[in-house]
């Protein structure tokens, strides 16, 4: 019992988190700490086992302990449900608003506010899809629906896996345009146009959600599964990592050119002011 209580509290405290980086978002950092998130795992970890342990060691009453138990998981549950529907909501509308103002203002009609309006729709689609399963998977399971149950949370694997998916493939791609914005520079609107964006975009949420399905519905190993993911994941990590340390070494050297420069101009403004006061000294000590 007392490791279903430890695993109810982490679950809440996990969406609690999650609720904080939706809502507070640009305060998130001054809310939710190292020490603190360190804190409330700490304390979860003491009262638990502290508990379950007083409960066995005093025998108290079994049906009194597992309404207890009971009504504790309950209460996590039902917190993370409520936030997990207010994330929802937010990324939904927030995500859904940023995709109306990309698509509706031509200004906006760019490589890389396409590649934004990528990222928002995966995440629109996690806040439609993959966290509704997840609410409707908790309460069918409650009911004892297990059929809807059954349903919900192979809806809930396949679109997670699909957004999940998606929203790395554009995080890198948001990575490689940025690096042929930085490397390329002049040649930039050569290489990256909207039509190849949108076939790229497109190809993505075309294969992705095809695989997906076809691991879901074929049941392959589990462990396979996972090792291809991981690599996949890996693979986009290990890109974007790579663009980004490309694109950081050329600032740095822009960085350092420009400095040069200035400090070019600047010797040779004070050799021309020292050059002109010598200059009129010499005229003043003539006359």
């Amino acid at each position: 019992m007392g490791v279903h209580n430890a695993l109810a509290s982490n679950s809440t405290f996990i969406a609690i988190e999650r609720y904080c980086a939706v809502v507070f978002h640009l305060r998130y950092n001054e809310k939710v700490t190292v020490k603190r998130t360190m804190v409330v795992l700490s304390s979860a970890w003491i009262i638990v086992p502290l508990a379950s342990t007083t409960i066995a060691v005093k025998q108290f009453d079994a049906r009194n302990v597992l309404l207890v138990h009971g009504i504790f998981i309950l209460i996590g549950i039902f917190t993370a449900t409520i936030l997990d529907c207010l994330m929802s909501v937010f990324s939904v509308f927030g995500n859904g608003l940023v995709i109306f103002s990309i698509y509706h203002s031509t200004d906006l009609h760019s490589p890389s506010h396409l590649l934004i309006a990528g990222l928002a729709l995966s995440d629109f689609g996690t806040g439609l899809i993959t966290q509704p399963s997840n609410l409707i998977e908790y309460v069918a399971a409650i009911r004892g629906d297990t059929c809807t149950a059954n349903m919900a949370y192979l809806v809930l694997n396949i679109s997670g896996w699909v957004f999940t998916m998606l929203s790395l493939l554009t995080l890198t791609f948001i990575a490689i345009e940025r690096y042929c914005a930085v490397v390329f520079h002049l040649r930039y609107n050569e290489k990256v146009t909207v039509k190849r964006t949108m076939v790229v975009l497109s190809s993505a949420w075309i294969i992705v959600p095809l695989a997906s399905t076809t691991i879901a519905v074929k049941q392959f190993d589990a462990r396979n599964v996972l090792l291809v993911h991981g690599i996949f994941i890996l693979i986009g990590i290990f890109t974007a990592s790579l663009c980004y340390l490309k694109v950081f070494l050329v600032v740095r050297r822009h960085f350092r050119q420009i400095n040069i420069q200035l400090q070019a101009q600047t010797s040779e403004q004070v050799a021309s002011n020292t050059a002109g006061a010598d200059g009129n000294s010499s005229q003043f000590f003539t006359l």
